[in-house]
């Protein structure tokens, strides 16, 4: 496959990320604002920012010019790492979240934490 070919389908699916991340966005704040399932719908509005985030730092990534000076590139890099940082652990607190709905047992809830801190400080 070609540069340009994949420059492409890495564009694509990046903008349908962004899409989702401004659709769920959108819902989430809806149900916030209805008062339905109020921490869940806290948990998913800082989970779709930190997607949408990480949608568009990856966007500005891929358009950084090969002529770009080394400071841009870092800046640049840095934004992607901390946001697909911060994004990752969303993903880990909203799970832990569901999880713990299931069934409320402290020893879950210590495991999951731990596991989360583990990730979080190996990361």
């Amino acid at each position: 496959m070609d540069e340009l070919t994949e420059f492409n389908y890495f564009i694509v699916l990046i903008t349908l990320m962004i899409m989702a991340s401004v659709h769920n966005l959108i819902k989430s704040i809806s149900l916030y604002r209805a008062h339905i399932f109020k921490v869940s719908s806290t948990i998913k509005i800082i989970f779709n920012v930190c997607g949408l985030a990480c949608g568009i730092s990856n966007l500005v990534v891929l358009f950084t010019s090969t002529a770009a000076t080394l400071s841009k590139c870092l800046a640049t890099t840095y934004l992607e790492m901390i946001t697909n940082f911060a994004f990752s652990e969303l993903v880990m607190i909203f799970l832990i979240w569901k999880l713990r709905q299931l069934g409320k047992s402290e020893n879950h809830d210590y495991i999951g934490y731990g596991l989360l801190l583990t990730r979080s400080s190996l990361h």
